[in-house]
């Protein structure tokens, strides 16, 4: 019994280390993309990219399988009214995760992205085609800095031909919000873990 005990400790500290993990990877992801953007300038003194993508592959432990996932900063930014003052960009990601199936989200770090309570939908524009109603979900967990767009197939086939994506959620209190992804450069060999 006291075996089991120390297993389920170290298993929960593992979780929330592995939590804490990726929430810090993406903050950093949103600083460094912010930091950039605003000097003009990566690591190195060459200018910064439109878009850049970064991909990851992992082992998930509790599932069979490798979990593949590709995300990508806004080039706008955007302030929210106090309580989440303060410039921010926002993430949209790509997922294809053994346990989850397949998912297109994307996040903020601060307010309170607005969905009902099976399901919303968002303005959602690529290239300069007309915008569609896109449907979409808040995450079961009920965290409203995620926004979970479905329809992940027809996204990203329409994704991968184009340049840029706009997405406009409602953000409480802030109203609809446009999200301006460059997404040229998408690699689907390096999303699938091939390359």
């Amino acid at each position: 019994m006291k075996t089991l005990g120390r297993f389920i400790v170290v298993f929960v500290a593992i979780c929330a280390f592995a939590a804490w993990f990726s929430n810090e990877r993406d903050a950093q992801l949103a600083r460094t993309t912010s930091a950039n953007l605003a000097s003009g300038q990566y690591p190195g003194g060459s200018p910064a990219p439109i878009a850049r993508w970064s991909y990851t592959t992992d082992v998930d432990p509790m599932a069979s399988g490798k979990s593949h996932e590709a995300r990508i900063a806004s080039t706008n930014s955007f302030e929210f009214s106090f309580p989440y003052a303060g410039k921010q960009y926002a993430l949209l990601f790509l997922r294809n995760n053994p346990k989850y199936g397949k998912d297109v989200y994307i996040r903020i770090t601060k307010g309170q992205m607005i969905c009902g309570v099976s399901s919303c939908s968002v303005a959602v524009r690529f290239d300069d085609g007309a915008a569609q109603n896109w449907p979409a979900s808040a995450p079961k967990d009920g965290d409203s800095t995620f926004l979970f767009l479905r329809n992940y197939d027809s996204f990203v086939k329409q994704l991968a031909r184009a340049k840029r994506v706009r997405i406009q959620p409602t953000v409480y209190q802030q109203g609809d919000v446009m999200m301006e992804f460059q997404v040229e450069g998408f690699d689907p060999a390096k999303y699938s873990g091939k390359s």
